[in-house]
C-alpha cells in the first residue's frame, strides 16, 4: 500500500513483482456446495448445511492443498502437491501435516524445489503475489473498484464488493452477491 493510503500499517510497503507465468482462478471462492462434492464434513462455522450457495470456511491449508490434489486427480492431471507428517484428520476435519513438498519435478530440469509448484499443470492455491494481481485486475486502489474512504468502519466502496463485519451480519452470504472486479472475478476483498 502507498504510504498515503488510508489505513497504511508501516509494514506494507509496496514492491514490484513479476509474474512470469499465466495462470488460471476461479471466478469466487469454493461453495459449501462444490466442497461436500469431495468431503463428507462440512467444516464451515457460518451457514453449515444451510446456504450451500455460501462459501465453506473452516479450512487448514492442508484441506485447500488436498481438495486441489482432488480436483486434479478428477481433471486427469498431475497432483501438484505431496504433504507428509499428517494428523490424520479427514479432510474437513482439522488435517494438519508438518511439510509439503511438490509431486515431481514439473519443469524436467533434475531439480526438484518450491518454485517447482509453479510449472505444475494441475490445480494449486495461487500465491500471493498472484492472488494480489487477480484481486487488483489492473487497479492501483485498495480496492478494485477505488480507495478507502473510511478506515474505521463502513466503507461505500467496500460494500459495494465485499462482505465485512459492517455489513455482515456476523455471517457468510450467498458467492457473486457483491460486484465482481474487471476481470469478472467476485468477493475478492
Amino acid at each position: 500500500f502507498p504510504r498515503t493510503e488510508l489505513g497504511y500499517v508501516g509494514d506494507e510497503n509496496t514492491h514490484d513483482v513479476r509474474l512470469t507465468r499465466d495462470f488460471l482462478i476461479m471466478e469466487h471462492e469454493l461453495t459449501q456446495s462444490q466442497w461436500l462434492a469431495y468431503a463428507n464434513v462440512n467444516p464451515s462455522l457460518n451457514n453449515n448445511g444451510s446456504c450451500m450457495n455460501c462459501p465453506v470456511d473452516n479450512l487448514t491449508w492442508w484441506e485447500a492443498i488436498e481438495l486441489a490434489n482432488e480436483l486434479s486427480n478428477r481433471d486427469g492431471f498431475q497432483v501438484c502437491y505431496k504433504p507428509s507428517g499428517c494428523n490424520g484428520a479427514g479432510i474437513g476435519e482439522g488435517k494438519v501435516c508438518s511439510s509439503v513438498s511438490p509431486v515431481a519435478d514439473f519443469d524436467n530440469d533434475g531439480v526438484l524445489n518450491d518454485n517447482d509448484y509453479y510449472h505444475c499443470k494441475g490445480y494449486r492455491l495461487p500465491t500471493e503475489a498472484e492472488w494480489e494481481y487477480a484481486y487488483r485486475a489492473g487497479t492501483n486502489t485498495a480496492f478494485y473498484n477505488g480507495n478507502i474512504t473510511n478506515a474505521t468502519g463502513s466503507d461505500p466502496n467496500l460494500n459495494q464488493i465485499a462482505w465485512y463485519r459492517s455489513n455482515s451480519g456476523s455471517t457468510t452470504s450467498s458467492v457473486k452477491a457483491k460486484l465482481p472486479n474487471s476481470l469478472g472475478i467476485y468477493d475478492m476483498a
